[in-house]
Formats: structure tokens, sequence, C-alpha cells
């Protein structure tokens, strides 16, 4: 199955941004995860209709007040298999 990767940078607390991206792939609905690759970066991984993808990416942009996000790569993603609800690896 075909997906989309969002690769975040920036002032990224784990504490904060990653429970507030959680919550907004859950509230649109979309299939994948997030995982934190260290202090600054985050990778995300989306499956879902293309307009609500473009929504998680503006929505990670925005982000939580005390994340700054700097800069958002977006590239094709190839899942093994079906992926599952949103879930933080």
């Amino acid at each position: 199955m075909q997906g989309t990767a969002l690769t975040l940078t920036g002032r990224l607390s784990a504490q904060t941004i990653l429970p507030w991206i959680l919550h907004r792939g859950q509230l649109l609905d979309l299939q994948g995860w997030v995982k934190r690759k260290d202090e600054g970066t985050l990778f995300i991984v989306l499956a879902g209709p293309d307009a609500l993808i473009d929504a998680m990416e503006a929505a990670c942009s925005l982000g939580p007040a005390e994340a700054m996000v700097e800069t958002i790569a977006r590239a094709p993603y190839t899942f093994n298999g079906q992926p599952g609800r949103f879930t933080a690896l």
C-alpha cells in the first residue's frame, strides 16, 4: 500500500508534540504511525485520503505552541502490508 512520509525538524519536545500529533492523526482517521528519530526530528508515516494527509501536514506546520517546526519534508512511502490505526512507536 502506498502512503506518505513526513519528516519534521525543529524544536520538537517529545513530551508535547508526540501526543499532539497522535491526537490529530486519530481525529483525521488516518492510518500509520509517528516516531521520534532524535531530539529535533520526527518521522510520520500516513495512509488515507490525500486531502486528510494535506490537512495533517498543515496542522504539523503550525504545531502546538511549545514546538517550533522548522521544516517538513514529504516523500512517498510504501507500507509492507496494511497500515493500522494511527499510533506512536
